[in-house]
Formats: C-alpha cells, structure tokens, sequence
C-alpha cells in the first residue's frame, strides 16, 4: 500500500508487480469495486518491495538492485 508523500496521486493504493513480464500495477477499491490497472512497464524481474519510514516505495529486482519508486 502507498503510503508515500511523493506520489499523492496514488496515496491508498495497493502496488504489485510481475515478476515475469516486469509490469507494475495498481489495486484500488472505487465505488465498492475492486480496479486493477497496469501503473508502469520495468525492465526488472521484481521479486520484492521494500519501504522506508516516509512509506516511499522501493522495487526489488531479483538481480538484487533496489530502485526507488519515482513519480516520473
């Protein structure tokens, strides 16, 4: 879940990515629904998440290179 400062637009919703294809998507409850969406394509083979104490979000690639989510 975003819990960031950065990216306010995504404040609230769940992140997860594909492991295989290296798309990142967003999981948000709208109007009682469940929307999933694709956020960003990486070149990465995500394997984790990680999080810091301002709830930014970091993308963990199974090469072991961590990468800090950025709005851009």
């Amino acid at each position: 879940m975003y819990r960031g400062a950065q990216i306010p637009a995504l404040s609230g919703f769940y992140i997860f990515g594909d492991y295989c294809t290296g798309q990142l998507w967003t999981l948000v409850k709208y109007r009682g629904m469940w929307r999933r969406s694709v956020l960003r394509d990486t070149p990465y083979l995500i394997s984790s998440f990680g999080e810091d104490d301002a709830g930014e979000l970091y993308v963990i690639d199974n090469n072991g290179s961590v990468h800090r989510f950025d709005p851009a």
